[in-house]
């Protein structure tokens, strides 16, 4: 039988913990954005466009579900969807209100690490982290190399 508190159960946990938190947090920003609409908002930087599959690509998502969930953002004037030099080209990018909002998402991420860590003394936040950074390495290294293949 299974330990309910394993390691691996446990950090399935706090992984979902840290997610519902954040959910809610982005939820009291805008009460109407979805997960993925949020996630494209995040996925963007700031200072460039994106054609729409460039950005399913980065999301792990279709075309088609960027285009739906990028409808919504342009209406609520956080996005702006312009044509490329062929009219087949889409570009998204994030206008001066999604600019606005995805630095107030990443400032709510910032609380939230400063949160996960704040029950730690120093040297268990050293070390925490250092693991965290190893853990991290170990699974990027597994998902390039996935990609690559």
């Amino acid at each position: 039988m299974d330990n309910p508190f394993s390691a691996m159960s446990l950090l399935t946990k706090f992984i979902h913990i840290n997610h519902i938190h954040l959910s809610k947090r982005i939820k009291d920003l805008d009460p109407s954005l979805s997960k993925p609409q949020a996630s494209i908002i995040i996925h963007m930087s700031p200072h460039r466009g994106y054609r729409v599959g460039e950005l399913a690509k980065i999301l792990e998502v279709t075309a088609g579900a960027v285009t739906h969930a990028s409808k919504v953002l342009i209406k609520k004037g956080y996005l702006l969807r312009e044509n490329g030099e062929d009219l087949r080209t889409v570009y998204l990018s994030l206008t001066e209100k999604g600019k606005m909002l995805r630095e107030r998402i990443i400032e709510e991420i910032e609380v939230l690490n400063k949160k996960v860590v704040s029950a730690l003394d120093d040297k268990e936040r050293r070390v925490f982290l250092k693991l965290l950074a190893k853990i991290t390495t170990e699974l990027e290294k597994e998902v390039f190399d996935h990609e690559v293949k």
